[in-house]
Formats: structure tokens, C-alpha cells, sequence
């Protein structure tokens, strides 16, 4: 595993502890946007070790999925993450 991809697997992984502490104290808003940012650095991580590429600075998770080269997303994912990235 690259250097780059453990780093940004850590901060997805800082996400998800934030995000657990917001789902308990029932703040529904904050939990949302750190689910929104594990899954954007996880694939930013899958960019960085699959693509060799630095990912590009965007949270619109529909591009950043289209970038990771992964082909076998089911269109319904590609459709839920446009709606993440655009506010629902």
C-alpha cells in the first residue's frame, strides 16, 4: 500500500470515529456529512493506489467514483452519489 493511500484511509477512518459520536448524540446533520467524507476519501484512496494519481479536489463523489476506475458500480450507486454531492 502507497504512503499517500494509508493517509487518506486514516482520515476516512478519523471520519467514521466523528461520525459515530455525532450518531450518538443524535445530530442526524454532522452524521451525514461524515459519512459523506469517509466514503469521499475512501475513494480518493482507491484513486491514489489503483490509478496512481493524485485525486482531484472535489467532494462530488459521482466524479471521484467515475475517477477510480472502478467499472462495476451499479447505476442506482452513480445516481445516489450525484444526489450526495448535490445536497440530496
Amino acid at each position: 500500500m502507497k504512503k499517500e493511500t494509508k493517509l487518506w484511509l486514516d482520515y476516512a477512518k478519523d471520519d467514521l470515529k466523528s461520525l459515530k459520536v455525532m450518531w450518538r448524540a443524535h445530530r442526524y446533520g454532522p452524521t451525514a456529512f461524515y459519512c459523506q467524507q469517509a466514503v469521499e476519501k475512501v475513494i480518493k484512496a482507491i484513486i491514489v493506489e489503483k490509478q496512481n494519481l493524485v485525486p482531484r479536489k472535489s467532494h462530488d463523489l459521482k466524479r471521484l467514483l467515475e475517477d477510480s476506475g472502478i467499472k462495476k458500480f451499479p447505476e442506482k450507486w452513480l445516481k445516489l452519489a450525484g444526489r450526495f454531492s448535490n445536497g440530496c
